[in-house]
């Protein structure tokens, strides 16, 4: 789940997007089944809370991708912006480097 809040004491714009440049292994993204392609925009009064399901899809040949970024950027009455960023991962090496790891399929069996 993607949680996001207007902390702010005015109604503010928030964009949702994934840093694609992290994600060379084509993943699939979507928020509460909207691709995120481009930026999915927010718009919330203050003390309001959203919350999205994230689903993050594999490509066609591989398990194991980078972690891929996920970023939150706010801008209030026209005058500035800020931003948030985290990874997305499930799984951790040995070095300490992030991934995003899914199960590989059984072996078919065949009789």
């Amino acid at each position: 789940k993607v949680a996001i809040k207007n902390l702010g004491e005015s109604a503010s714009s928030f964009d949702v997007f994934i840093d694609h440049t992290t994600n060379p292994g084509s993943l699939t993204h979507h928020l509460s089944g909207e691709a995120m392609i481009g930026n999915i925009n927010y718009w919330l009064e203050p003390g309001k809370i959203i919350e999205q399901e994230l689903t993050v899809k594999r490509g066609p040949s591989q398990y194991l991708y980078p972690a891929n970024y996920l970023w939150i950027v706010a801008e209030w009455d026209g005058r500035g912006e800020e931003g948030e960023s985290t990874a997305l991962w499930n799984y951790q090496d040995a070095n300490g480097d992030l991934w995003i790891k899914f199960e590989e399929p059984c072996p078919r069996v065949e009789w």
